[in-house]
């Protein structure tokens, strides 16, 4: 197995690791929602009593632990994605991606730096081409003044 081959399997395992991490923050995510979801409608209907009416006691009580339940729901989603972090953050194939792309950027840079000095080469030899340019020009010029 080849370089290339090494390195194409190397970046598809990091893409699985780093897709198995995703995966399970949108799974966690789903889950929240859905129940995100339901406590919102509990308190939607809690709170608008059909015919409207004031709430009694009972009905604020549940009021308090519905929000209660959907506050700790809002706790869950930021440790979620604090622990999806920490699972990027420890990630090996996370490490190794950006350690992939330091490497890439570091050669970006050493093309460039290529490029630009071949640019000064370049931009160099337009003008000696500009001054031979002049100086056929001159040439042509006392070359037909002796003609």
């Amino acid at each position: 197995m080849g370089e290339n081959d090494s390195d194409a399997t190397s970046a598809e395992q990091r893409k699985e690791a780093i897709d198995a991490i995703v995966a399970a923050c949108k799974k966690s995510r789903a889950i929240i929602a859905a129940q995100q979801d339901k406590l919102s409608d509990e308190i939607f209907d809690l709170s608008n009593p059909n015919p409207p009416r004031q709430l009694n006691d009972a009905e604020n009580a549940e009021l308090a632990k519905l929000d209660n339940a959907m506050q700790a729901l809002l706790r869950a989603e930021e440790g979620l994605l604090l622990d999806t972090l920490i699972a990027f953050e420890s990630s090996d194939a996370v490490k190794s991606l950006a350690d992939a792309l330091k490497g890439v950027n570091s050669d970006l840079k050493t093309k460039i730096t290529n490029v630009q000095a071949v640019a000064k080469r370049l931009t160099k030899i337009v003008e000696v081409i500009s001054q031979i340019d002049g100086i056929v020009k001159n040439l042509t010029k006392v070359a037909a003044l002796l003609a």
